[in-house]
């Protein structure tokens, strides 16, 4: 049979068309981090209710009780960044004390991301690609988060390996590689 290629500027199918393979080609782009977890979501509603934050999701919660909820974003020249613990769940919303916050409180259009878990060891573990402007592109695997830090949580690195403290290489960790 003879191979045959074609382009299209559009194609327009008004009953059926059948398709065997379809490659779609996108290059998409996110800046700073991707994480890989459990649960993550945009808040569509926040409000104040008997000192605790009721943070309503644009879509279905999967948060549950003593996930940590991190948000972080730099536009502008402005930093917002939480990492809090959820109290309790109230149907499609979460609950978070008011004093789990600082400065950086939670706002309709904020997406966060499951990172870690102060109880429940299957919900301690995350993947992380980052391309930052600090010139380390990596993707970390982590396990073991039950706290709001990542200390002794990396497992594996592929990319850049800068920064890496283990006592089995006293004299560090540099360039690229796998560990």
């Amino acid at each position: 049979s003879d191979v045959c290629s074609s382009d299209l500027d559009k194609l327009t199918v008004r009953q059926v068309m059948t398709v065997f393979e379809l490659l779609i080609e996108k290059i998409r782009s996110v800046g700073g981090q991707i994480v890989v977890s459990a649960a993550n979501g945009k808040i569509k509603t926040v409000e104040e209710v008997d000192g605790y934050y009721k943070i309503t999701f644009e879509q279905e919660n999967t948060f549950v009780p003593h996930d940590l909820m991190r948000c972080q974003t730099f536009t502008g020249g402005a930093l917002k960044s939480y990492w809090v613990e959820v109290f309790a769940i109230d149907g499609n919303s979460v609950l978070v004390e008011r004093s789990e916050f600082g400065t950086s409180l939670p706002a309709v259009g904020d997406e966060v991301v499951l990172m870690g878990n102060t109880t429940n060891k299957k919900r301690q573990n995350l993947i992380v690609i980052s391309a930052t402007d600090d010139g380390q592109p990596r993707v970390d695997v982590l396990n073991g988060v039950g706290q709001k830090s990542f200390e002794n949580s990396l497992r594996a690195r592929f990319g850049n390996l800068d920064g890496i403290e283990d006592p089995w290489f006293p004299d560090g960790v540099k360039g690229d590689g796998l560990y």
